[in-house]
């Protein structure tokens, strides 16, 4: 019970912090390439997966020309538009640059964005946090 505490209190505390930067501007150009997921965090359990907890690995791959792709154990899992807009969260009074997805229901709302590395939250309460590193920037 201990672990779901500090695992919850830790998500917050992460999810508050990288909300804090209110002038994160995120365009298309900035998240294109693919990316390497890390981990996943949340749910009502406090569930952290890794690739190595899960047995395989995920990549997601950001196209120039609008189209996304989700790679589960290098097979082509999922594929559609995606596209970057600032939208009211469940995370912050703020608008938050998020990526709707065409094959989803649940859009995420991009956390935290730099030259390496990715944090995108399900745009709903007791859902995934999921962080990424960049493998290729997409040229």
């Amino acid at each position: 019970m201990k672990t779901i505490i500090y695992s919850t209190l830790a998500l917050f505390l992460l999810i508050s912090s990288a909300c804090d930067d209110s002038t994160l501007d995120v365009k298309r150009d900035t998240i294109l390439g693919r990316w390497n997921w890390q981990q996943s965090s949340g749910g009502l359990a406090g569930i952290i997966n890794t690739p190595e907890s899960v047995g395989y690995s995920i990549e997601l791959e950001f196209n120039e020309n609008g189209i996304y792709t989700l790679y589960v154990a290098d097979t082509i899992q999922e594929q559609g538009n995606y596209n970057i807009t600032k939208e009211l969260s469940v995370f912050s009074n703020d608008p938050v640059p998020t990526i709707t997805y065409e094959n989803r229901s649940i859009p995420q709302a991009i956390l935290k964005l730099n030259k390496d590395s990715l944090l995108v939250a399900d745009e709903c309460l007791d859902c995934f946090l999921e962080a990424f590193i960049r493998i290729s920037d997409g040229e």
